[in-house]
């Protein structure tokens, strides 16, 4: 490994290129912090915590809470700096690599400063708070944590907020009880005064409904879950299985149903279809795991329903070669009435290759399909590039664009396209859509639904039951 000065010799032209490069885990703890910061800060802002401390006060103005929410959610971009060896502390470091380590909230900040100086040059209390809380974020109250070893007032308030952020985050994600996120607020409090500001953490115990709502948002990326009935653990060794992630409601950030992936188990890790595909195909099974992955769809709706989850519908991308198979509609409602299943919980998906790859008989099967009750739901398109008369055609009554869109949700053309299939009583949908002033746009275009890394990954069936009803939990 090349290291010079104990960094990882790796150039990155973007912050966001940076954080992309950090284990999925600490991306999603990124987010997560993000979010506790920011709203533990705008809770700092209207309690107007220590007045007297003009260093605090120059920092507690609430336009600065999303430049807090990025600070906390880069505050491990550092890591990205070094080997995956040095991303957590441990028992048998040497003096020298645990230094290293502990290097990284600064490295982190210089990263930071170098990629972003340009963006920030007419907002430089901006820089400086980011910078604060990256850099900071790491040290105690008790002036035993790093990079400085700073104590108490020494420490820039944005990174003692982040701290306290963090702590409950990392505590809230391990599965301890019945009730994980009390049992995360109660840890929090034995910190305070020894790694904690206490002023921040009577913040946290002040605004733990509002908390309690970002644990519940992101409950299905952690391992936050409580002692629950034998019913929810009866898939984990089957070889091949259908994993989950939420559909969410934008406005009301609820999750309205679910999307699913076929997943097959290799030695003791899952894979994906797209690297089986070839020999599913070699071998001609193509037709019969799609109706293996149908029918425990199915299952999955009647164990749902039993677990009193609500969900709309559950979405499945099944093979592209099995919506072209002929009597296709005959096997859905073989499988639907097999199960006894709702048809309008199920849900199909058709991505914009397999449109491309269309055949006649693949068209009259989604429209058959619709007519059982199925929803169809088209995905990954661009704009224009499926006319409302082929959706129409095929039954679509949903339609989810690309992320590629998110840059050109602004254009005449987009606006125009949008408002068409609205209009003619399709759900839009988005994909990947992260940036705050795209998402910003997608009320203008009655973009009602999202999947992206806000609303989760996907997760094993087994999982997702465990995180609902740890959500039902008192």
């Amino acid at each position: 490994m090349n290291m010079e000065n104990g960094e990882q010799k790796r150039d990155f032209a973007t912050v966001e290129e940076a954080f992309a490069s950090l284990p999925a885990p600490l991306q999603e703890q990124g987010v997560r912090t993000g979010h506790y910061a920011q709203a533990i800060f705008l809770h700092a802002c209207a309690a107007d915590i220590y007045p007297d401390d003009l260093k605090v006060r120059v920092r507690l103005k609430q336009e600065l809470h999303e430049t807090v929410f990025l600070a906390a959610r880069l505050s491990q971009i550092g890591k990205a700096l070094v080997p995956a060896l040095y991303h957590e502390d441990r028992q048998d470091f040497s003096p020298e690599e645990r230094a290293l380590f502990q290097k990284h909230p600064s490295n982190g900040a210089r990263l930071v400063e170098r990629l972003l100086a340009e963006d920030y040059k007419s907002r430089p209390t901006d820089l400086n708070t980011l910078l604060e809380g990256i850099e900071g974020s790491y040290e105690h109250w008790n002036g035993e944590g790093y990079p400085a070893g700073l104590r108490e007032q020494e420490i820039p308030i944005i990174g003692r907020i982040i701290a306290v952020a963090r702590t409950l985050d990392q505590v809230a994600v391990r599965k301890h009880s019945e009730a994980p996120f009390d049992f995360a607020l109660q840890q929090v409090s034995e910190s305070s005064g020894i790694m904690l500001d206490p002023v921040v953490v009577s913040l946290v115990q002040d605004d733990r409904t509002k908390l309690k709502r970002i644990f519940n948002r992101f409950i299905n990326q952690t391992r936050a879950i409580p002692v629950t009935p034998t019913l929810v653990s009866r898939r984990a060794f089957r070889p091949m299985a259908l994993w989950y992630r939420p559909v969410v409601e934008i406005k009301s950030k609820k999750t309205v149903a679910y999307e699913a992936k076929m997943r097959f188990r290799d030695a003791e890790t899952y894979t994906d279809y797209a690297a089986m595909e070839a020999k599913i195909k070699q071998e001609k099974l193509v037709d019969d795991l799609s109706v293996y992955f149908l029918a425990e769809l199915c299952d999955t709706s009647h164990r749902l329903d039993t677990c009193a989850i609500f969900y709309q519908y559950l979405a499945l991308t099944p093979p592209s070669g099995w919506l072209r198979k002929r009597g296709l509609d005959k096997d859905v409602a073989k499988v639907l009435e097999d199960t006894q299943t709702e048809p309008s919980r199920i849900c199909l998906v058709v991505t914009a290759e397999q449109w491309q790859q269309r055949t006649k008989t693949q068209l009259e099967n989604l429209a058959r399909i619709a007519r059982l009750g199925c929803k169809i739901l088209f995905s990954g398109f661009g704009i224009a590039e499926i006319s409302l008369a082929d959706l129409q055609s095929c039954g679509a009554t949903l339609f989810r664009i690309s992320s590629a869109v998110g840059p050109i949700l602004e254009d005449p053309a987009t606006t125009s396209y949008l408002k068409e299939l609205a209009a003619a009583g399709i759900t839009l949908m988005a994909e990947g859509i992260e940036k705050k002033n795209h998402r910003a746009l997608f009320h203008r275009h009655a973009i009602t639904q999202a999947t992206d890394q806000l609303g989760g990954d996907f997760v094993p069936e087994d999982v997702l039951v465990e995180s609902e009803l740890a959500l039902q939990s008192p």
